[in-house]
């Protein structure tokens, strides 16, 4: 990366909020694994754990989560915004 570029950047990432994990983030977290799995849903999958965190962060937040990725399709709490929707 250029410095012009990083300079440029740096300024956008001072300004964004690093969420950590809570007890009420890591049972939001673990709840839709389960759910998921016995429903053979996606975000069951262990491969999809990044996936559950970003779901579990805008479920504890009360956010919804704007995404095109189907993985969030009819995840369970999640309020998710697509395309189609804006």
């Amino acid at each position: 990366m250029g410095k012009l570029r990083r300079r440029q950047l740096e300024p956008r990432l001072a300004q964004l909020t690093v969420l950590q994990p809570d007890d009420q983030m890591v049972l939001i977290f673990a709840q839709p694994r389960a759910n998921c799995a016995r429903a053979g849903h996606a975000l069951g999958d262990k491969l999809h754990d990044g996936d559950r965190w970003i779901a579990a962060a805008a479920i504890r937040l009360g956010l919804p989560l704007v995404s095109h990725d189907g993985v969030f399709d009819g995840a369970p709490g999640l309020q998710l915004i697509t395309a189609t929707e804006l």
